[in-house]
C-alpha cells in the first residue's frame, strides 16, 4: 500500500493513492477517495465506488453495482452485470450491454 488515509479490510488488496477503502479481497485500487466492497475489482481513477466482484473501472466519478463490468470514461453508471460502457455520463442497467 502507497499512500495517505486508506481503509482496507480483507485480504491481499493493492492500493496506491489516498483515502480509499476497500472492502474484500484481491482488489487493485490506484487513485484517490474510491470505495469497493467486493472482491478482484480493480480500477483507476477518482471517486468510484463499485459493489460488486471482476468489475474493471478506468476514469472518474462512476458508479459500479454488480460483476464484471467494464467502465472506461466519466460519471457513468452501470447495474448488472457483464456491461461494457465507454464514455461519459451514461446510465445502463441489466446485462450484457
Amino acid at each position: 500500500m502507497k499512500g495517505d488515509d486508506n481503509a482496507l479490510v480483507g485480504n491481499l488488496n493493492q492500493v496506491i493513492g489516498g483515502s480509499n477503502m476497500l472492502q474484500g479481497d484481491e482488489n487493485k485500487v490506484k487513485g484517490d477517495l474510491n470505495q469497493v466492497k467486493g472482491n478482484n475489482n480493480a480500477m483507476q481513477g477518482d471517486l468510484n465506488k463499485v459493489l460488486g466482484n471482476m468489475n474493471t473501472l478506468i476514469g472518474s466519478q462512476n458508479n459500479v453495482f454488480g460483476s464484471e463490468n467494464s467502465v472506461l470514461g466519466s460519471k457513468n453508471n452501470a447495474s448488472g452485470s457483464q456491461n461494457v460502457i465507454e464514455g461519459s455520463q451514461n446510465n445502463v442497467k441489466g446485462n450484457v450491454n
